[in-house]
């Protein structure tokens, strides 16, 4: 029996969430709409080390996130990524099932490689050069709220594991009507 995912009915371009992928209520977050004049931090990397640890660590102790912008990367290469991981979407859904990460890892949403030798330079080549763009911001972020609690600028990064240190791109789908 194949089973109907979220992206294949948002590609047939329904109005409205079948019952079965819905929450219960008592299962849904509180608040998931935005609130009229209530916006998230957004931080510029562009700004001076002092502006910068002190609108990093304001953010954080505020709200625990914020969106980062003039980090350096560019629209071309966030474009192939977003490019690469739609083709990616695009496979029949029998497919990408042969992808499904294994929930015996540990893993229990997404999927692993998905690479062939056709597609293999081309992923490769996106993931690695989006991969040292988003580990120089990383880092960049990691040394900001590290001076923000008064510590060395390379110790949250050390001690969440240094070079050893995991990271996960995820690749989300559209947004989808509510019930």
């Amino acid at each position: 029996m194949e089973v109907e995912s979220v992206q294949f009915l948002s590609l047939r371009g329904i109005k409205e969430l079948p019952e079965k992928f819905v929450h219960l209520a008592n299962e849904r977050p509180e608040n998931t709409t935005a609130i009229e004049g209530v916006s998230v931090p957004v931080i510029s990397l562009s700004q001076t080390a002092d502006a910068l640890v002190n609108n990093v660590s304001s953010a954080c102790s505020q709200w625990g996130f914020f969106l980062v912008t003039d980090h350096c990367i560019s629209a071309s290469l966030i474009r192939r990524l977003q490019d690469v991981g739609e083709e990616f979407f695009q496979l029949p859904q029998k497919a990408k099932e042969g992808y499904a990460s294994d929930p015996s890892s540990g893993r229990f949403e997404g999927y692993d490689s998905w690479m062939t030798p056709s597609r293999e330079q081309k992923v490769e080549e996106v993931t690695e050069e989006y991969t040292k763009e988003i580990l120089k911001v990383s880092d960049e972020i990691l040394e900001l709220l590290s001076q923000g609690l008064g510590l060395e600028g390379k110790t949250l990064k050390a001690d969440l594991g240094g070079e050893a240190m995991e990271y996960r791109i995820k690749i989300l789908l559209p947004q989808m009507p509510r019930a």
